[in-house]
Parts: structure tokens; C-alpha cells; sequence
């Protein structure tokens, strides 16, 4: 049975692959703030290194605090996993980028995420691992971060708050749920033999919604009567406008995302009402 080193088991995407991994047959261990890591890779013979654990930045938390699971965790993660044996890396990557401008720490988030592939790759070449980046766009789902855009936006619509302040909404987003994104890392696992040394994967269906549709469509499903005050705030500095999935290695792995975005909303909506 092959051992998977997983982080951020606990977490909104963690804890759906660790499910999808022990059905499959994989041995999981978790890997959890505090725990001692290089016992684990002392105690266990690990096959691969699945990292999911982040943070964003957005409770206040300090540089440094932010750095640890997105800089510091992997780069020890992939220094032990490089002299463990450990036949390959895979990472959770985020479509946002540096250039655009953050409230509080979250470009922190973006930096250190950025950080982070930049060292890898530039490591790889003197390694054995395999390095799979998976760049995952917009992700959702029930139990998410509240304090996400989507969670906020079906928040406010079920308590009914009477205005609801929103930019333009002309940017546009690749909608890709939860489930759908959990099975591209099991896919990876199956078929990391098969695969080059480093392989970029876009997370996604390939094309994208506005954020005026995909709120308008939230208050129709929430039967909400929320007024959607469009244009009542700006955009960010360096807003990314569009943003999709680079779909030309999906093949590699006979993966695709498969839930239609409206019905992973109605999906999503149902669990908050629960």
C-alpha cells in the first residue's frame, strides 16, 4: 500500500483528497500544524508528497505566519522528501498573481506561493522527485473558507442583508469545484510514471463566468431578495479581468472538470441552507 505525506488534510480541498486517497487504496498521513516532520518521514516509508495546506492572510495573521505553510513547509517538505526517496511532489498553486493589489496580507499569500514554485523549479533539475503544480482556479464547494468570495456572497444572500456592494462584476472566473479538483490530484498520483520530471497543470474547465452572471445566478437559486448594488465598488489595482484553465495536459492525467458550475452552485447553496 503507498504511503501519500498529505498537508492540510483537515482543510476544504485536503480533507476531500484524503477521502478520495483512502478509497482508492493509499495509506494517508497527515500531516498537521505542530507535528514533528521529520518524524514522519523517519517512521514512514512515504511514496509522495500531496501539499494542500495555506494561508491566505486574511485573519490578521503576520508574514511570517503566512510563510510558514506556503514558503517554509514545502521547501522542507521537498528537501526530506528529496533524501526520503520520495517519487514525487504535488502542489496546490493559486491563478492569482502578484501584481494585483491585496487588502491587509493577502499578497503576502500570492508572494510566498510564488516564492515557493520559483525555488522548486529551480531545484529540480539536480533531483530525482517529480514536481507537479497544480494552478487552481476559482474552487468551490460545501464547508469552504467563509471568508471567500462565493462563501460570502451566499452568506449575505440567505440573511438577506439589504444591499449587497459589488464592483463592476465584468471580471471573469473558472468556476472549478471541489470534487472535481481532488480528483486531479488522485489522477496525478496514477499517473506520475507516465509523466516528465515537472508538469504545469491548469485547474479548471478551460473557460470562464462573469461575476455579475455568477452573483445574479446566486440570488435566483437563494430566492433571495438582496439588492446587488453593481458598480458600487472598484476594482482592485492590476484585477485580473479573465482568468481560465490552460486545458493541454488534461489529457496526460484523462482528467476534466465535469460539474457544470450552475449545478455545483445549487450544490453549494443547498449545504448552507442545511
Amino acid at each position: 500500500m503507498k504511503k501519500i505525506l498529505l498537508t492540510g488534510s483537515m482543510g476544504f480541498l485536503g480533507s476531500r483528497i484524503k477521502e478520495l486517497l483512502l478509497k482508492s487504496g493509499y495509506e494517508v498521513i497527515p500531516f498537521l500544524r505542530g507535528d514533528d516532520l521529520n518524524k514522519c518521514f523517519s517512521e514512514h516509508k512515504i511514496d509522495a508528497i500531496i501539499h494542500t495546506a495555506t494561508c491566505y492572510g486574511r485573519n490578521r495573521e503576520s508574514w511570517p505566519e503566512i510563510s510558514e505553510p506556503n514558503l517554509i513547509l514545502p521547501l522542507r517538505l521537498l528537501s526530506l522528501g528529496e533524501q526520503a526517496g520520495v517519487t514525487c511532489f504535488i502542489n496546490s498553486d493559486t491563478f492569482f498573481n502578484h501584481k494585483i493589489k491585496f487588502e491587509k496580507n493577502e499578497s503576502y499569500y500570492v508572494q510566498t506561493k510564488k516564492d515557493f514554485l520559483d525555488i522548486a523549479r529551480h531545484a529540480l533539475p539536480s533531483m530525482k522527485m517529480k514536481f507537479f503544480n497544480l494552478r487552481i482556479e476559482q474552487m468551490y464547494g460545501p464547508n469552504d473558507n467563509p471568508d471567500k468570495f462565493i462563501p460570502i456572497m451566499i452568506q449575505k444572500l440567505i440573511s438577506e442583508t439589504e444591499s449587497i456592494p459589488l464592483t463592476p462584476g465584468e471580471q471573469k472566473r473558472d468556476l472549478v469545484y471541489v470534487d472535481d479538483v481532488a480528483r486531479a490530484f488522485l489522477n496525478i498520483l496514477k499517473k506520475q510514471h507516465e509523466l516528465e520530471q515537472y508538469v504545469e497543470f491548469g485547474i479548471g474547465h478551460g473557460h470562464s463566468v462573469s461575476i455579475l452572471e455568477l452573483v445574479t445566478y446566486l440570488k435566483e437559486i437563494t430566492g433571495s431578495t438582496s439588492a446587488l448594488g453593481f458598480g458600487m465598488l472598484p476594482y482592485r489595482d492590476n484585477e485580473i479581468m479573465d482568468s481560465y484553465a490552460a486545458t493541454e495536459n488534461h489529457g496526460k492525467i484523462d482528467w476534466k472538470a465535469e460539474t457544470d458550475w450552475k449545478d455545483g452552485l445549487r450544490k453549494t447553496v443547498a449545504s448552507y441552507k442545511k
